[in-house]
């Protein structure tokens, strides 16, 4: 695995660990899980639960704006020739995420905020805004599109990658011109598919299991359980400021 790919394992990880921790902070919304607030915002919706439903949909919107902020700082920074703009992005996120931690701290947040409290939203738009920033940090690793703060597509991936491997049609066979995997998801070899699988399960367990951890560190530690994703922010800083990932 090459250096983006244990990067992303840590985003992964960082992802889950926070969605989890907000989850519990802010009693259900999610702040990376923006497919769980859809459904969810469906369900208020056609419920008839109007406010509910616009406060999902304010937290997709702004979600979306973290995405947008973080791809226009890459885009500037890229343009002026800086090379460790992941460093710079998460650096933003890190930021975020511990004034997210202060503001906590300072109105008890940890034992959970009511929701339309000015907590409420001022929290959810900071951890939101920061999971969107984490979004456009690495998207790209062992060859292909890596998402670390969202899983469904990352599950998507990860089986296509294995069924190519189980039924890997060899240049000159017979099928070769007519494999789906091949030739129209434009998958690669083999062992690239093995290796890319191994990848994407990493990223989803990464998630999943350090989702556990936040919700467990959470309830015995409550905000101070942030301090783990954040060390974990800082070390990827360092790292990516030592030799750019997105060079």
């Amino acid at each position: 695995m090459d250096g983006r790919g244990a990067v992303a394992l840590v985003l992964a990880g960082v992802a889950g660990f926070v969605d989890a921790v907000g989850f519990l902070v802010l009693r259900g919304l999610f702040v990376a899980h923006m497919s769980g607030n859809s459904a969810k915002l469906g369900v208020r919706l056609g419920g008839g639960a109007v406010s509910a439903g616009v406060t999902l949909l304010a937290a997709v919107a702004v979600f979306v704006t973290g995405i947008a902020l973080g791809a226009t700082v890459s885009e500037a920074l890229t343009r002026r020739g800086v090379r460790a703009t992941a460093a710079i992005v998460l650096a933003l996120e890190a930021t975020l995420l511990t004034a997210f931690l202060a503001w906590g701290l300072a109105t008890g947040a940890g034992r959970g905020v009511a929701h339309g409290s000015t907590a409420f939203y001022g929290l959810g738009t900071i951890a939101i805004l920061a999971m969107g920033l984490q979004t456009t940090a690495l998207q790209r690793a062992g060859g292909g599109a890596v998402r670390t703060t969202y899983v469904s597509g990352v599950l998507l991936n990860a089986t296509q990658e294995a069924v190519n491997w189980l039924f890997w049609v060899r240049d000159g066979d017979r099928d070769a011109d007519q494999s789906f995997l091949r030739q129209t998801l434009g998958l690669g070899s083999r062992g690239a598919s093995r290796d890319r699988a191994l990848l994407l399960a990493g990223v989803w367990l990464a998630y999943a299991a350090s989702a556990t951890l936040g919700a467990f560190a959470e309830r015995h530690l409550y905000l101070w359980a942030l301090a783990v994703p954040l060390a974990a922010l800082l070390a990827v800083i360092a790292a990516d400021t030592a030799q750019p990932l997105l060079r």
